[in-house]
């Protein structure tokens, strides 16, 4: 990637965290599949009827401490042209916003306490390689409206005669108005009541 195309996203002002995590949940948080773990082992060695249960409740919280662990770590992101690259812990992902098989906008994985922020989810049509980014500073903070921007324009660089022309379109119009409001609005406050108003005069 030549870095003169390349543009670094979610540099913040502040000073650079390594993870965006509320450090109570860290310490609590394992203690629930610790106790799992321990009775799905007893359970096993005594024959339960219902370990299995016990086992797979255990894979189920496992599995989301990953995952809030994973959406925790502070990446380091680029956008060159249209091709996003996310680093994480030194594994590099890079995805083609213009020619994704998939693309959704959601939240990352938090528990109470954590903070919340918009995630960019993305599958390459062509390598099927999948890259999530989600959208804050390095710094712990929402991701500028200017990166936010820049995203939307690689998504609309999509052609349409592309499947996901019309998802990564809708994408780009969300991140747009994120990126205008300082969030995405909910449908009540995006109706425009004023007629209902003068009616009722």
């Amino acid at each position: 990637m030549p870095e003169e195309l390349a543009r670094r996203l979610g540099q913040g002002s502040g000073p650079v965290v390594e993870r965006c995590a509320c450090a109570w949940n860290d310490v609590l948080l394992p203690v629930l599949p610790t106790v799992l773990f321990v009775a799905s082992v007893g359970g096993t060695i005594g024959l339960q009827p219902d370990v299995l249960l016990v086992w797979a409740m255990f894979a189920l919280f496992v599995a989301y401490l990953y995952a809030r662990w994973r959406d925790q770590l502070i990446v380091e992101a680029h956008l060159a042209g249209t091709v996003l690259t996310v680093q994480r812990r030194g594994r590099v992902s890079s995805c083609d916003l213009a020619a994704v098989g998939r693309v959704r906008l959601g939240s990352n994985i938090t528990a109470r306490g954590d903070k919340g922020f918009y995630a960019l989810s993305v599958r390459d049509a062509q390598t099927g390689k999948r890259v999530r980014y989600v959208l804050r500073t390095d710094d712990c903070r929402p991701l500028s409206g200017a990166d936010l921007c820049l995203l939307a324009g690689a998504l609309e660089a999509t052609p349409p005669s592309a499947r996901s022309h019309s998802a990564a379109h809708n994408t780009a119009a969300r991140l747009r108005r994120i990126a205008r409001d300082g969030y995405e609005k909910s449908s009540s406050e995006i109706v425009d009541w004023s007629h209902r108003i003068r009616n009722g005069d």
